[in-house]
């Protein structure tokens, strides 16, 4: 359904869904609990969605489209310092306390890690969407001189992509205990990229 208050609501129940995910799993969010969240009964909540896993299909595509989303701004960056501006608008978004798509990414990944299902393979054709997005903004920085070009873009791509998601789930578990704006600073300093204004340091 889409247009109107239809496609408002839909979102809606997106919202919520995206937010039970990343708090509690899909696996351990039951239709009770989503039905709660958003008011609804089980025949209105059909009406949008065939099933809980064509739920979650439409929560990582919107996911996915939120993601698109702060790309496509970087986009207005100058090239060689979007890895900075997208890891800053990350940091941002995850610290807001109204972004849950971090989280919920990482919390996929932990239940989706036999790789079976159209969940299972969503998320991970999510996962090697932002790592080879990484990669283009490595290799970008590379040929504009701005990030080290002893460094190799697939590797670093999938480091970056690993520190960034393992840190998420770790700072729930215990606040404070990762800084999110620490890290992206050390991944710039890492990457030769000063963390004030995203530009290279030469030695």
């Amino acid at each position: 359904m889409t247009g109107g208050r239809g496609q408002q609501t839909r979102d809606d129940i997106l919202r919520a869904g995206a937010r039970l995910f990343a708090l509690h799993g899909y696996y351990h969010t039951s239709m009770k609990e989503i039905l709660e969240a958003v008011a609804m009964s089980k025949g209105a909540f059909y009406h949008y969605f065939k099933s809980k896993e064509d739920f979650a299909l439409a929560v990582v595509a919107r996911m996915r489209a939120e993601y698109e989303q702060v790309i496509q701004a970087a986009g207005q960056v100058p090239a060689g310092q979007r890895i900075g501006a997208v890891l800053d608008r990350f940091v941002e978004l995850n610290e807001s306390g109204q972004w849950y798509n971090g989280l919920l990414l990482a919390r996929l990944i932990q239940e989706s890690h036999q790789g079976e299902g159209e969940l299972a393979k969503e998320v991970l054709e999510l996962i090697r969407w932002l790592r080879d997005y990484w990669k283009e903004l490595l290799v970008e920085g590379q040929s504009a001189g701005m990030v080290r070009t002893e460094l190799e873009a697939e590797v670093c791509a999938e480091l970056l992509t690993s520190v960034w998601l393992g840190a998420i789930p770790c700072r729930e578990l215990e606040d404070g205990f990762i800084h999110l704006r620490q890290i992206a600073d050390q991944i710039k300093k890492l990457m030769m990229i000063q963390a004030e204004g995203n530009q290279i340091s030469q030695e």
